[in-house]
């Protein structure tokens, strides 16, 4: 390997400048052998998944991987994992999750497990995220062995098994930095109605409740509050019902309003049908002429039916689009949507062009604005949306290479029925911990982490799985 190749791509790589820094690792590997070569290729592949060329990424991970001396496979096939994760291929990114955390080096593997178990969750394989959430929950290193505790429980739900759910739960409740303990006491609670548990339900919904205090439990919690105490209100009244008289003496029942007779029946005079001279034409009619003036009369009332049927659908389709429209618009949303004309600043942005298309006031004075607050080479990611009728308020994350975090908040007014940036300002976070300064990366937990959300069928507990704010690996 070409050792000052190679150290002028780790200068251009901390640099931010990763298309040089992948030319330059790849350059500094000696062609046609594989060993020795190692971490040039790791390097390269690190690069890549920064400028978001996952495919690219992979095809350099495998060929570090063929270095049979290089020492550092766990880093790469986490940082694998993240690149198949991007590219959606889940089936993958579990694999290599799990060959990470195979090798003895790895020092973080309840990392691994946990993006293992995300990552088989978003393929429905509960039965696999349970035992991925369960190595998880057994690492003795893992920070937060409570929450994969809880996940554990949700997946067990999912498959049926609510014993052994309320067992994970108990066990997470045991622990001093359990968090969210009201929460977890609510699931608990779910756990005993399921197992028709209905007093021992009760008592720990009331608990929970209590933990909670002004934060309501989870709709699927309530619930079941109001199911375990319905079965214990129709017991007690089943057994009032089948209780003797204390007396013993029976109740006369008052018949007299029963026994009354009704009002004689009064004759009413005969509800005309027509004229006379109709009727008897009518009476007179063949069965061949009574057949036919019904289809005639059949054919008119169809006729004039249709006519109101079709009027009254368009005049609701028009109301209907109206109230939609007019919802729209006192809900902040409109064309384009806020979001997409933030995402279309940070884009030209990122690509070092003029942003005053998308600005309100002073769009000549956009891009000094922009570079004032927000950092060129990060991922952007929506955090949060604060639409309003005529405002709206947007929250980004703006993450480095180095996983330092910046708040951006985007301020937009109504422009017609779209959306302009009026302001933009911006706030540092504090730095996330990573293992290596040369090449560490951390990947936002919304585009990587799973999608099930507390729970089976029913189910839907406030605390969610851990979206896990740094990659299960950083980038080494």
């Amino acid at each position: 390997m070409n050792q000052e190749r190679f150290e002028q791509g780790q200068i251009s790589y901390r640099c931010g400048q990763y298309a040089q820094a992948a030319q330059e690792f790849l350059e500094s590997a000696e062609p046609g052998i594989a060993r020795g070569n190692g971490a040039a290729f790791h390097q390269a592949g690190n690069a890549f998944l920064q400028l978001q060329r996952y495919a690219d990424a992979i095809t350099v991970y495998q060929n570090a991987l063929r270095d049979d001396t290089y020492t550092k496979m766990s880093a790469i096939y986490s940082n694998m994992a993240i690149a198949y994760t991007k590219l959606g291929d889940f089936s993958a990114a579990a694999e290599s999750y799990e060959l990470a955390a195979s090798y003895p080096e790895c020092e973080k593997s309840y990392r691994c497990y946990l993006g293992a178990a995300q990552a088989q969750m978003k393929l429905g394989n509960i039965d696999k995220a349970a035992i991925a959430y369960k190595k998880a929950a057994l690492d003795v290193e893992n920070p937060n062995r409570p929450k994969a505790l809880y996940n554990l429980a949700l997946c067990l739900f999912e498959l049926n098994q609510p014993l052994s759910a309320l067992e994970s739960l108990k066990v997470a409740l045991d622990f001093p930095n359990c968090e969210n303990r009201g929460r977890v006491m609510a699931a608990i609670g779910i756990a005993y109605t399921m197992l028709d548990s209905d007093d021992e339900a009760v008592e720990i919904f009331r608990q929970a409740i209590a933990t909670l205090g002004t934060e309501p439990m989870s709709p699927a919690a309530t619930q079941a509050f109001a199911e375990a105490q319905a079965r214990i209100a129709a017991r007690e009244a089943a057994l009032v019902a089948q209780a003797p008289s204390l007396t013993g003496e029976i109740r006369s029942i008052d018949t007299s309003a029963a026994m009354q007779t009704a009002a004689p029946y009064e004759h009413h005079a005969a509800v005309a049908i027509g004229a006379e001279q109709d009727v008897a034409n009518y009476f007179a009619m063949s069965e061949a002429d009574l057949i036919q003036q019904g289809k005639e009369l059949s054919a008119g009332t169809s006729k004039g039916l249709w006519w109101k049927v079709l009027l009254g659908f368009f005049a609701g389709i028009l109301v209907l689009a109206l109230a939609a429209l007019g919802a729209a618009y006192y809900f902040g949303l409109g064309y384009p949507l806020a979001i997409d004309v933030v995402y279309g600043a940070l884009d030209e942005y990122g690509a070092m062009n003029s942003v005053g298309e998308f600005w309100d006031t002073t769009p000549e004075r956009a891009d000094a604005y922009m570079a004032q607050v927000v950092p060129l080479q990060a991922q952007y990611s929506i955090d949060d949306v604060e639409g309003r009728m005529n405002t709206n308020i947007i929250r980004v994350i703006a993450e480095d290479a180095r996983g330092r975090q910046t708040i951006l908040i985007f301020t937009l007014v109504r422009d017609g029925i779209g959306w302009k940036i009026t302001s933009v300002t911006s706030s540092d976070t504090p730095n996330s911990e990573t293992e290596d300064g040369d090449s560490d990366v951390q990947e936002s937990g919304s585009s990587s982490s799973g999608a099930y959300s507390d729970g089976a069928g029913e189910l839907d507990e406030p605390m969610a799985i851990d979206p896990m704010l740094t990659a299960p690996e950083n980038i080494e």
